[in-house]
């Protein structure tokens, strides 16, 4: 199954992108394994990520970024900030489409884990008049 993860992206000096919302503040990446490389999008940053809980927000579509990734955790080269994991796992993907990215996702790393408590979640990219929202649903 192709792998998922979260990082906190607290920015650096030179770090620019040419979306106001994401491009000068500490925000999410999250990124998904596909063909190669990682899909990803940016969403304002969370103390936690509850993942049995329901979550909306705005967020901004990202070029591709590469699988190292998935493992990395520390600056990002140029002055562009620090990255640390916040949660990762597996996930099945629902859609792909222009308008819409959507997936299954099996959380590993990040959240508590038991006997009695397992989480999947639903995780929806959609495009909107607005720009990009954000949702994220528990499927217990």
């Amino acid at each position: 199954m192709p792998r998922f993860v979260v990082l906190r992206h607290e920015v650096g000096e030179k770090f620019s992108r040419s979306s106001p919302s994401h491009s000068r503040s500490t925000h999410f990446d999250w990124m998904f394994e596909l063909d190669g490389h990682l899909r990803t999008f940016a969403t304002d940053a969370m103390e936690i990520i509850d993942p049995s809980e329901e979550l909306n927000m705005r967020a901004e579509s990202l070029a591709n970024h590469r699988l190292e990734y998935l493992h990395y955790e520390g600056e990002v080269s140029g002055d562009r900030g620090v990255v640390t994991r916040v949660a990762s796992g597996d996930y099945e993907l629902i859609e792909a489409t222009t308008g819409r990215w959507s997936a299954r996702l099996h959380w590993t790393h990040g959240i508590r884990r038991d006997d009695d408590y397992r989480v999947t979640s639903i995780v929806c990219f959609e495009a909107d008049r607005d720009g990009l929202q954000f949702r994220l649903s528990a499927t217990r």
